[in-house]
């Protein structure tokens, strides 16, 4: 994938590319305000599927999980809205995403692109608490709440055993071959090959907290002392 462009000058490409429609449209920078915007990158079984839903419910924004963490009743799959733009896009036959992830440069690099459009409209448009895709890279120059919420690998694994009823042996196989597979998509989209603390504004290990129901009042506490919008809360 080397003949990739870097994500970095991807996202300045689209941006650039949305500001010169705006203003095509005389549509005013002056008043915008960004909507309420959360990248959410976790441990499989640290708890933030929870704190997630619960913080996007209370800024009146959709949750967007990834494959792990999409539920029938979410309005957005940004896969299948991603797909369906790369099928508008090319004029093709419905491909499987696997196409374009482990494909040849052209349709990875096609994926990559309307992956940071997806993202980009989210973030100016629509807001959202988005479940990893690199979110927290590509949108890291937006006015946005980059979170990481991790948890010790013997506690993710006692609460995945306890939710679906395996033993934590079970457990800590399947969250290593979860957390992996993540990175290894963070890898091939946006060039991270690891989780650094750096790229994140806030860390959250829950393994000391006995309930994850209101964790999301101090992540909203967060995100207005970055002077971020909270909605109308």
């Amino acid at each position: 994938m080397t003949s990739l462009p870097p994500i970095d000058r991807l996202v300045q490409l689209i941006f650039d590319e949305h500001k010169h429609l705006q203003r095509r449209e005389n549509r005013a920078e002056k008043d915008y305000i960004a909507p309420p915007l959360v990248t959410l990158t976790h441990d499989y079984g640290s708890g933030a599927e929870a704190i997630g839903r619960a913080l996007a419910k209370a800024l009146n924004v959709e949750f967007i999980g990834d494959d792990v963490t999409w539920r029938h009743g979410d309005k957005h799959h940004l896969e299948t809205l991603i797909l369906k733009r790369l099928e508008a896009a090319h004029d093709a036959v419905a491909r499987p995403l696997l196409d374009y992830l482990g494909g040849s440069p052209e349709t990875h690099g096609a994926y990559r692109r309307e992956l940071v459009r997806v993202l980009l409209h989210f973030a100016q448009h629509e807001g959202g608490v988005i479940v990893d895709r690199g979110a927290h890279v590509i949108l890291r120059d937006r006015p946005i709440l980059r979170l990481h919420i991790v948890g010790s690998e013997t506690v993710c694994a006692r609460r995945i055993a306890a939710r679906e009823g395996i033993d934590e042996t079970q457990a800590r196989s399947k969250l290593r071959k979860i957390n992996q597979q993540r990175l290894v998509y963070l890898r091939s989209l946006v060039g991270v090959d690891e989780l650094d603390p750096r790229q994140f504004d806030l860390t959250l290990n829950t393994d000391h907290f006995a309930d994850l129901s209101t964790v999301h009042v101090g992540l909203i506490g967060a995100m207005r002392a970055m002077g971020l919008n909270t909605g109308a809360i």
